[in-house]
C-alpha cells in the first residue's frame, strides 16, 4: 500500500542484461541476477558543491527543498492527497544529504534505514531536476 501511495515500486532498479544466445544463456542470466552491493553513503563524504543544487523542487503531491551549506538537508513535504492518508510523521520529513559525487547524494530512508540515491541534473534545455525514489522532480523558480 505504501508503494501505491508514494508512487514507487520498492525496487531499487531494473535489470536488462543481454546474455546472448546459446546453451549457457540462462546460466549467464542467473549469474547476472546475483545480489548487487546495496547503494550506500561513503564512509568519508565526497567533496561537492551542494549550494548549486539548493532550492525548491516540486512534483504532483510533493515538494522537495534542498538546503545547502555545511550540513546539506533535504526536506520532503506532502502537498496534497494522498497526504491526508499518510501518518503525520510522513507528511514532512527532513534528511541529511551525504555527498557521494558532485551531483549524487545519499539519504537514509526513515523506516527501513536503507540508503537512497538523490541525483541532481540538468536537461539539455537547462531545466534543473532532482531524482529521488524513481521519480524526477523539476526545480521551481
Amino acid at each position: 500500500m505504501r508503494h501505491l501511495l508514494t508512487h514507487t515500486t520498492g525496487v531499487d532498479g531494473d535489470v536488462f542484461t543481454d546474455t546472448g544466445r546459446g546453451d549457457d544463456c540462462l546460466a549467464k542470466y542467473a549469474e547476472a541476477l546475483a545480489e548487487p552491493e546495496p547503494f550506500a553513503a561513503p564512509a568519508e563524504p565526497a567533496s561537492a558543491d551542494v549550494d548549486r543544487h539548493a532550492g525548491t523542487y516540486e512534483r504532483a503531491g510533493e515538494r522537495l527543498e534542498m538546503v545547502g551549506g555545511e550540513r546539506p538537508r533535504l526536506r520532503r513535504t506532502a502537498t496534497r492527497a494522498p497526504a491526508a492518508l499518510l501518518p503525520e510523521s510522513e507528511r514532512e520529513q527532513e534528511h541529511d544529504l551525504v555527498p557521494v559525487e558532485e551531483d549524487l547524494f545519499a539519504v537514509r530512508a526513515p523506516r527501513t534505514g536503507m540508503w537512497l540515491p538523490v541525483t541532481f541534473y540538468a536537461l539539455p534545455t537547462g531545466e534543473r531536476y532532482l531524482h529521488l525514489a524513481g521519480r524526477a522532480t523539476p526545480k521551481v523558480p
